[in-house]
């Protein structure tokens, strides 16, 4: 979910890896190439902040880094 303000709300789409707490995929992702499209269609938005069902929020920038 995008909101006005260009913050999105991801859910489990997005995880916090532990220990750093960077972006990443969460660990039951059957297909990480079926995300990683989901993530990249999501960032196609352009937001801002999102946040994870989990954790702290991030940046569009550290979630891009994540898709490679």
């Amino acid at each position: 979910m995008i909101l006005e303000n260009g913050d999105a709300f991801t859910g489990d789409l997005i995880f916090p890896s532990i220990p750093s707490g960077k972006p990443c995929l969460p660990f039951w992702a059957d297909d990480p190439a079926e995300v990683y499209a989901s993530v990249r269609k999501l960032l196609a938005y352009q937001p801002k902040i999102m946040y994870p069902g989990h954790g702290r929020p991030f940046s569009a920038d550290a979630v891009r880094q994540m898709t490679g």
